[in-house]
């Protein structure tokens, strides 16, 4: 009988020794699988463009010159969307000196400073995926497009938002003078297609020009538009009033951005509805951001009642660039004239132009 029972206890003992081997071993590579899995990629990306999106297009210091995006940005997280950068100079890149700082100023964080994602995140109560793997620089939008759509699920569900509108949909060469590239609907030379003017609009990678609509991402730009502008030959007055110059894509030194109002309004168009159903997510409009933005709150603007003091016209034009939100300054004409009421001061006559 003892025999038997040091035969059982062996035996039990090489049970147990061997049961703990493999358990061992099976959580250790359960762990060593685990750790090899590639993070899951995000359904979708939002991806800005800087000069004219994300800044006015003046000269200046990041905070000088970055515009309110907390609207589109918050969308965008709340959504599911990882948020991109497209550079054409050296924002955000290795050659910025000031480290991406617009970002910190347009979105309420730095996309490249790891902490302040992570803090937005938690106010948020949503992941952020973003870093320097989503800031791209390519003056082709349509390329650049390509490049992030590789990074998400579902390839056709980035959404692109630029102030550029020759060059949202595809990557048409503006810079040549003996490219065709037109507008979304048409260009001076043609007959214009007003039907065409929206607020959001499908593109293609490889379009030829921005009239060249496809499937494989979404635009929204950055600017103000509006059907009902006079059309004013050699200025695309439906996107920005007399914002943006026909001359080879170059622009005047002023731009809307991607404030909440245009933001909200694209939010509501049919091309963003479709990205929203065929990806599976909510893109929606935000009145109210809950990130915290170091940019100065501009005072109401009250030319008209309340018109300011000044010295020259320029004192108008730099009034109205500080205090009127985002008008288009070239929209207006400015003159300083002498006060009436009170001889010996001045006061700035500002005058929206008629043609």
């Amino acid at each position: 009988m003892y025999t038997t029972f040091i035969v059982i206890s062996f035996l039990t003992f090489l049970f147990i020794y061997f049961f703990v081997l493999t358990t061992e071993k099976e959580t250790f590579t359960n762990n060593e699988l685990k750790s090899s899995v590639k993070p899951k990629k995000p359904r979708c990306v939002c991806v800005y463009d800087v000069d004219g999106t994300l800044t006015n297009l003046s000269n200046g210091n990041s905070k000088e010159v970055a515009i309110d995006a907390r609207a589109s940005v918050e969308s965008c997280i709340n959504a599911g969307c990882a948020i991109g950068l497209v550079t054409t100079d050296k924002f955000c890149t290795d050659q910025d000196t000031e480290k991406c700082k617009v970002s910190e100023y347009s979105f309420g964080f730095n996309v490249l400073n790891p902490d302040q994602v992570k803090n937005a995140s938690d106010k948020l109560k949503k992941p952020i995926i973003t870093g320097k793997d989503w800031v791209v620089s390519n003056v082709h939008k349509g390329d650049a497009m390509k490049t992030f759509s590789k990074k998400i699920c579902n390839p056709k569900c980035g959404l692109l938002i630029d102030d550029n509108i020759l060059q949202g949909c595809g990557h048409c060469n503006t810079f040549d003078k003996n490219s065709y590239c037109p507008a979304p609907w048409g260009s001076e030379n043609d007959k214009p297609n007003l039907c065409k003017v929206k607020k959001s609009y499908k593109c293609k990678f490889n379009s030829a020009h921005a009239m060249d609509n496809g499937d494989d991402y979404t635009w929204v730009p950055a600017r103000e538009i509006d059907v009902k502008k006079k059309i004013v030959k050699g200025k695309i007055s439906q996107m920005g009033g007399t914002g943006f110059m026909w001359n080879d894509g170059s622009q005047t030194l002023y731009s809307d951005g991607i404030i909440q109002d245009h933001w909200n309004s694209a939010m509501k168009t049919a091309a963003v509805n479709n990205m929203n159903t065929r990806c599976k997510i909510n893109l929606k409009p935000v009145i109210n951001p809950i990130l915290k933005s170091e940019l100065q709150k501009q005072k109401k603007c009250e030319y008209s009642s309340n018109p300011p003091k000044c010295t020259t016209y320029v004192d108008c034009e730099n009034y109205m660039k500080t205090n009127c939100e985002n008008k288009i300054i070239t929209d207006y004409k400015y003159s300083c004239l002498e006060n009436k009421k009170k001889p010996g001061t001045r006061i700035c006559k500002i005058e929206e132009r008629r043609n």
